[in-house]
């Protein structure tokens, strides 16, 4: 597979060096290298196969792209006020309920504008976001 739209970040300090590499089509970071100092000379000294770790993530994105609508649901009926962290966990319940099949909620309520009232109902905002291959064109839903 080829893709065409990556981005490269390294970063480097005295303990060695991190290089993350992201979709961007896909708004995903799918690799993490970390090297020693050690490591990172011997690479940029042009010897090969240096030894290092990594971790992958998000391998079924790669070479999809993220498409993202905004999500507003109820989270309950109620007069009274539920705030902070129990507010958060009941719209994290009720976005990933309410949440289309095929997409995914951002699960973030930190927002002022997170919260608000309809009535004596308490909704939210956020976003969803959802992953189709390049070449597909987008109906909406």
């Amino acid at each position: 597979m080829k893709l065409d739209n990556l981005a490269i970040t390294i970063y480097v300090d005295e303990t060695g060096a991190r290089i993350e590499v992201r979709d961007n089509d896909a708004a995903v970071r799918f690799l993490d290298i970390k090297m020693t100092a050690a490591q990172f000379t011997a690479a940029l000294g042009r010897q090969g196969h240096v030894e290092c770790v990594g971790e992958v993530y998000g391998l079924d994105r790669v070479g999809m792209r993220r498409e993202q609508q905004d999500f507003t649901f109820k989270v309950l009926s109620t007069d009274k006020g539920v705030y902070g962290d129990d507010r958060r966990d009941l719209a994290r319940r009720a976005a990933l309920v309410g949440c289309p099949v095929g997409w995914e909620p951002q699960l973030y309520f930190g927002s002022q504008d997170s919260f608000f009232f309809k009535g004596k109902e308490l909704w939210a905002r956020t976003k969803r976001y959802r992953w189709v291959p390049l070449d597909a064109e987008s109906n909406g839903t």
